[in-house]
């Protein structure tokens, strides 16, 4: 039998939902939750976010190595060219034009026509 993935929950120190910690139960081998340092003790939860927590939940206080690893990669994406798979029209990659990487489908109506109006989406 194949061991069961781990899963993090963030970005919340404290999973507050019951129906989430059930399915983790099932899904899971263990949840883990990113607090600010080793110590970190959060506020009492209900018996039975608390009772699940204990079998599969796990706390992670990043190291600093980590921290710089995570601050590594969030920079290079931040300042390297964008892959053609961000773009609207992934064929059209000999423009300037940055704000043609977006691709915004969740405005509804009136938030797409506006989109489409300052050149940065397309109604779909």
């Amino acid at each position: 039998m194949k061991p069961m993935r781990s899963a993090v929950y963030y970005p919340h120190t404290k999973i507050r939902n019951e129906p989430l910690l059930k399915r983790a139960l099932l899904l899971w081998d263990e949840i883990h939750v990113i607090v600010p340092w080793e110590s970190y003790k959060s506020k009492p939860s209900p018996k039975l976010e608390a009772e699940a927590f204990e079998l599969i939940g796990r706390t992670h206080c990043p190291t600093e190595s980590e921290k710089q690893q995570v601050h590594d990669l969030v920079e290079d994406f931040a300042t390297r060219p964008l892959p053609p798979e961000f773009r609207l029209r992934p064929h059209e990659l000999d423009g300037d034009d940055d704000y043609e990487m977006l691709r915004i489908s969740s405005f509804g109506r009136r938030g797409c026509s506006s989109g489409c109006e300052h050149g940065i989406s397309r109604a779909d």
